[in-house]
């Protein structure tokens, strides 16, 4: 498997296929076939940019010096100048239409991206200097700040931080750290990630002792994460949002990190066990204030199954307007009808600007709808 195939494979599980983009060939409105990347993400205003160079082991040289030259002319040099090309499409081609994993065919022409990372991303000869593949990026006048990652130490990031989200953050920040600290290009990829885990001002100084922290870090992924939930209940990812419309549902859950992931699962399995009960429960709900999303679990017992549809879009409407909400996100559980050991579940998602509403208030006045709230900091990273 090429690396080109790794990576993807890799973005495919981290960003979901819907957000995945490795066959990137497309004919340039003077009708030469070039090809925009050689990956991509694309989650709503997130955008990552891959540039893969791999080391052909024919021609390994063996010699620290050929290795070098191979590293700067492949990776420093070639990967920063197709990232030019990149950018260039991407402000000047009037249709860039590409396939994800999952087949559905989105238009990059569209893309209004506030967050651009580019990746160049390297598999090079045992014979590399240390201190040459420590280089984490450099900035160009033409493109801006270009990452530098080995494959493992790559992996090794979507592998530990395992949420779309968090690895933006984390390039963020890296990014800019970089960009201030020579130092950075002196320590590993390990330490660097340590010291994000525990102290992400990048006016401070690092230190190798960082390593240790990546190592206390709790491996929890099985209290946030949700790929399996959503695996088995995906068909149902579609009231109201044919095609890729269901999209927003996906980018909404992928854009949460591990400590608001938390809270959608402690919900979402909430709700698979009160829809049990006889009686109709008040939902359970919470506002992630850094997305400016609110998020709804309705429970419906068998006799309000059928009415599943008025449930959903009252309560949704209900949470979005109590929090102010720009966004909201609710969902229903109910026995399935057909299957009594499964579930169906049926999604809303609302997207406009809160404004207020005079009925709206009134129906809130009524009656308490919701399960009580509180407002805490929630920690995101657990270490021993």
């Amino acid at each position: 498997m090429s690396l080109e195939d790794v990576i993807a494979n890799e973005n495919s599980r981290i960003f979901t296929r819907e957000f995945t983009f490795s066959a990137t060939l497309f004919d340039r409105s003077d009708g030469q076939e070039v090809e925009l990347c050689d990956g991509a993400v694309w989650i709503d205003d997130l955008l990552l940019l891959f540039q893969i160079k791999e080391r052909n082991p024919h021609y390994d040289t063996h010699d620290a010096r050929e290795e070098t030259k191979w590293f700067e002319r492949k990776v420093e040099k070639d990967a920063v100048g197709q990232f030019v090309d990149t950018l260039r499409y991407l402000r000047e081609e009037n249709s860039l239409p590409f396939a994800n994993h999952r087949g559905q065919t989105l238009d990059f022409a569209l893309a209004q991206p506030t967050r651009i990372h580019l990746i160049a991303l390297f598999d090079s000869s045992e014979a590399l200097p240390l201190d040459v593949a420590s280089r984490k990026g450099r900035t160009s006048k033409r493109v801006g700040f270009v990452h530098y990652f080995h494959r493992v130490d790559y992996q090794a990031i979507c592998l530990i931080l395992h949420t779309p989200t968090e690895i933006a953050e984390y390039l963020h920040f890296r990014a800019n750290f970089v960009q201030r600290n020579e130092k950075a290009n002196r320590v590993s990829e390990k330490a660097l990630f340590g010291k994000f885990l525990t102290d992400a001002d990048d006016s401070n100084d690092i230190r190798d002792e960082h390593e240790f922290v990546v190592d206390r870090l709790v491996d929890d992924r099985d209290d946030f994460n949700i790929s399996r939930l959503l695996a088995v209940y995906f068909d149902r990812i579609a009231y109201g949002n044919e095609g890729t419309q269901y999209h927003a549902i996906l980018s909404e859950l992928a854009k949460l990190p591990r400590n608001m992931l938390r809270e959608f699962r402690k919900r979402f399995e909430w709700a698979m066990s009160k829809c049990h009960d006889d009686a109709l429960a008040k939902p359970s709900r919470f506002y992630s204030k850094s997305q400016e999303c609110s998020f709804i679990a309705i429970p419906l017992p068998t006799e309000e199954r059928r009415n599943w549809q008025e449930h959903l879009n009252i309560y949704t409407r209900l949470c979005k307007y109590d929090f102010k909400s720009k966004r909201c996100l609710g969902f229903t559980t109910a026995i399935d009808a057909d299957r009594p050991d499964a579930y169906a579940i049926h999604w809303c998602h609302l997207n406009f600007d809160w404004q207020p509403i005079p009925e709206m208030e009134a129906i809130l006045a009524e009656e308490n709808w919701f399960r009580d709230t509180k407002e805490q900091l929630l920690g995101k990273y657990k270490l021993r």
